[in-house]
């Protein structure tokens, strides 16, 4: 740089010096420098504004530090007005403690929970992480490397089938034992080919939901169906046995009736009652009643629906059933 820019750099702006050096350009190779001389003046201001305010801001000492960091769910405003100082002092040190945090802890917590754990908006600390140049790979701050290494604790493919059969095991159980998603498991699962339908849990693993995963012996008896008809004809009901082996009445009470066909007394409920085919006096189909009912309430005539018997005692001028 000769003296004479020198020279024209002391007197002048630095706006003015870069507005005269765009225009010099844009002669120089025939473009017309009005859009050129526009943005870059914008850019420009904006960045002396930015100067302007950094130069602005009062440093905070040891004791206004302290505060802020033990008062970190508080808005910057809030805070500002206790210290007296600018909120943009208070939030350029919530940045400085997150660059420290994010610098230790990238891998182990999201973006979120550090935003939500310095009081920052998530993209701060995502824009903060990236110009560290600390880039992560996947959900929940778990590498692929680590994921990978992770879903090998899973075990073989013989025990996770068994967990998820018959020891009560779910997706999410098995990634929240291992640190993964929910989805992260299932693609584990499609890709060694391991069937994991709800349609394949046994009554064993209903048990298990029921006694715990701790508590295997009790789960394997509630499964046998004959153990636990002579358990309710011993306590009585289904909350006194509930008691007695320390699980929910309300989950007992359902997992005898739907997984064993039994009620509160160990008593397998009363079968439909034989059934009699009868004429629809209308439409003439075949309809299905009870032979219970029918006996109880004899009748000339039967339909298959009360649309159907308002028809006919309409043609035939009776009352009609509502």
């Amino acid at each position: 740089m000769n003296e004479e820019i020198k020279t024209d750099l002391l007197s002048v702006t630095f706006t003015s010096y870069l507005t005269k050096q765009i225009i010099a350009m844009a002669e120089a190779h025939n473009v017309d420098p009005k859009g050129l001389v526009l943005t870059s003046l914008r850019a420009t201001l904006k960045a002396h504004r930015e100067i302007k305010k950094e130069a602005k801001i009062s440093p905070l000492d040891d004791a206004q530090k302290k505060y802020v960091s033990d008062n970190l769910t508080l808005g910057n405003g809030a805070i500002a007005q206790h210290l007296k100082v600018r909120p943009a002092a208070v939030k350029k040190y919530r940045l400085e403690l997150a660059t420290d945090y994010v610098e230790q802890n990238y891998l182990l917590e999201s973006d979120i929970a550090i935003s939500v754990r310095f009081g920052l908006h998530c993209n701060k600390i995502t824009k903060l992480r990236k110009e560290l140049g600390l880039n992560k790979d996947g959900a929940h701050g778990v590498t692929r490397s680590k994921r990978k290494s992770a879903t090998d604790k899973l075990g073989s493919d013989e025990e996770i089938g068994r967990a998820l059969r018959e020891e009560g095991e779910t997706l999410e159980s098995l990634g929240n034992r291992i640190g993964v998603c929910r989805e992260r498991i299932r693609q584990e699962l499609l890709k060694r080919k391991i069937p994991h339908e709800s349609s394949l849990r046994t009554v064993l693993w209903y048990a298990f939901k029921i006694a715990g995963k701790d508590h295997g012996d009790t789960a394997r008896n509630l499964a046998n169906k004959e153990w636990v008809r002579a358990r309710l004809e011993e306590c009585g009901s289904p909350g006194a046995l509930a008691g007695k082996i320390g699980v929910s009445e309300i989950r007992l009470a359902n997992f005898i009736k739907k997984r064993h066909g039994l009620d509160g007394n160990g008593i397998a409920p009363k079968k439909r009652g034989e059934l009699v085919t009868l004429q629809c006096a209308l439409c003439k189909e075949a309809i299905v009643r009870r032979k219970s009912v029918v006996a109880s309430q004899p009748s000339n005539k039967y339909f298959c629906n009360n649309d159907h018997r308002n028809k006919y005692n309409s043609a035939y001028g009776l009352r009609e059933k509502k």
